[in-house]
């Protein structure tokens, strides 16, 4: 039997737990929530939602995290209904269809591997609830942590992402000694700073624009030609793993410009 392939991987960092929240939320959660919103056109809503499973093995209890994202047609729809097929007509396999898409426009692969065994779970613990079984239902085993709603933009909206969208942290918490804490001594932040409005939402718009329309996007020579650099870039802040070279790169006026132009293709497309 051919063994399944290994998902990617997208290591989340940070010096302390709120650390590794932020960026899971930065680098992870909003472009995919964004993306997914994108895909389903009867979608007005999307939950991310987390939940702490517990399974006896051999070596005694194993803890892991699962992490769901469910789109909805109601504006702000409430929990568990959103993960009732009865209250929600995108719960299922319409939800999974545009996670799954989103994962593949944004990371080129229909899921990847956040860290469920080891970061992400120190970093949402939290947030879940405790003593889950694989076996529970997802309306009792799932805690809603992230909210973004789709709304229409306004003309003196600024689009963050590539619609006008309200978002909420909703996450309810059971373990307040998994709140904060500290990481270990290898686990670095990756924020860096940039001087023009690009973060990590509009890292990942760039990557999904270059991906979906890049015979069509008026890309300028200069940005065509410096944008496999600056992919590269992206790949490598969110993986933790920048140079002296790359933090100075971050820090330029010609990066700030290279991002200033690709921010203007992003908001006119």
């Amino acid at each position: 039997m051919t063994a399944a392939p290994e998902k990617p991987a997208r290591p989340l960092s940070g010096y302390t737990l709120w650390h590794l929240r932020q960026h899971c939320l930065q680098w992870y959660v909003r472009p995919i929530c964004y993306a997914a919103l994108g895909a389903e056109p009867e979608a007005n809503s999307i939950v991310w939602a987390v939940a702490k499973f517990v399974e006896d093995h051999d070596e005694g209890p194993i803890a892991r995290l699962e992490h769901r994202f469910v789109l909805s047609p109601d504006p702000q729809p409430r929990w568990p209904h959103a993960v009732c097929a009865g209250q929600n007509t995108l719960y299922g396999a319409r939800s999974e269809q545009a996670v799954r898409a989103a994962h593949e426009l944004l990371f080129g692969a229909p899921s990847i591997d956040i860290g469920e065994r080891d970061g992400a779970l120190l970093a949402w613990e939290a947030f879940a609830k405790l003593d889950r079984r694989p076996s529970d239902r997802d309306a009792t085993a799932f805690s809603p942590v992230f909210a973004l709603w789709k709304r229409e933009a306004l003309p003196t909206d600024y689009v963050r992402g590539p619609f006008a969208a309200s978002e909420e942290f909703v996450g309810t918490l059971y373990d307040p000694d998994a709140l904060h804490g500290s990481l270990v001594a290898n686990h670095t932040p990756t924020i860096a700073r940039v001087h023009s409005r690009f973060g990590p939402a509009e890292f990942a718009r760039l990557r999904a624009a270059w991906r979906r329309s890049n015979f069509t996007v008026p890309w300028s020579e200069y940005l065509r030609r410096e944008l496999p650099q600056l992919l590269a870039l992206a790949d490598r802040l969110v993986a933790g793993e920048l140079s002296t070279g790359d933090r100075a790169l971050l820090a330029s006026p010609q990066l700030d410009q290279l991002l200033r132009s690709a921010e203007r293709i992003l908001d006119d497309t």
